[in-house]
């Protein structure tokens, strides 16, 4: 690292890290974003394996919306390709999505019965319409209410991991319904060349205006003064430095 002192440390350089760097950097603030991992972009990065691209979590990347606000912020190129037709794979099986009705045709794939599919789909128009549930309740155990059906839960699973980078135990119910409800002219695309590469991207714009972002550094502890976060402790190499911001 360049420097000792920064109006900001983020630790972590997956999409929420970079992210955060990127908008504040744009801002106008000196950032460092530190790593501990060797690469970039946490769940939205890729792993090489036998000549073969592997996501270490995201799959489809949402454009037009705030992903694309973020790189647009600093001037990097999000380099997605559009996602279409979606097919899912159930019991060995790819079905191709409609444009309308594919939540409805899902269920009537995996649910157990008829009387379950339109039980599930039930809470699915009520949350929607009328009874969005809150943050306090995960998505997962929103499903628990309607069915323990577990190629249900997978379905839900499916749905949210590729575009939300999280499982669906860590996403707050709330959040996949306010998702859902956004406006329209929205889009997912596949980053042709990996995640990685729209990570480094996004990196390599951050550090042009004057932010940085390295690897290898491993956040050991956050300085706290009164109450306040004034700065973090992290080792680089052998070398334990202590950064202020």
């Amino acid at each position: 690292m360049k420097r000792n002192s920064y109006d900001v440390v983020i630790i972590g350089s997956g999409i929420g890290g970079l992210s955060a760097a990127a908008l504040l950097t744009a801002a106008g603030y000196k950032t460092l974003t530190v790593e501990r991992l060797p690469r970039i972009g946490g769940r939205c990065s890729t792993i090489e394996h036998k000549g073969f691209k592997i996501t270490t979590g995201a799959i489809e990347i949402e454009t037009g919306g705030v992903i694309e606000a973020v790189f647009n912020s600093v001037g990097a190129k999000l380099d997605v390709r559009a996602a279409s037709p979606f097919r899912y794979r159930f019991d060995g099986k790819d079905y191709e999505m409609p444009q309308k009705g594919g939540m409805r045709m899902m269920l009537s794939q995996v649910a157990g019965s008829k009387e379950e599919a339109e039980r599930v789909m039930g809470g699915l128009k009520k949350a929607m319409m009328w009874q969005q549930p809150g943050d306090n309740i995960t998505l997962r155990d929103w499903v628990l209410q309607y069915t323990d059906n577990e190629k249900v839960l997978r379905a839900f699973w499916a749905l949210v991991s590729p575009t939300h980078f999280v499982n669906d135990n860590e996403l707050p119910a709330g959040k996949f319904f306010e998702y859902l409800k956004m406006p329209k002219g929205r889009g997912v695309g596949i980053a042709p060349h990996g995640n990685l590469k729209l990570m480094e991207s996004l990196a390599k714009a951050i550090e042009a205006r004057g932010g940085e972002v390295v690897t290898r550094c491993h956040a050991k502890k956050i300085l706290v003064e009164s109450g306040k976060a004034v700065g973090v402790v992290v080792q680089e190499g052998g070398k334990v430095i202590e950064v202020k911001a």
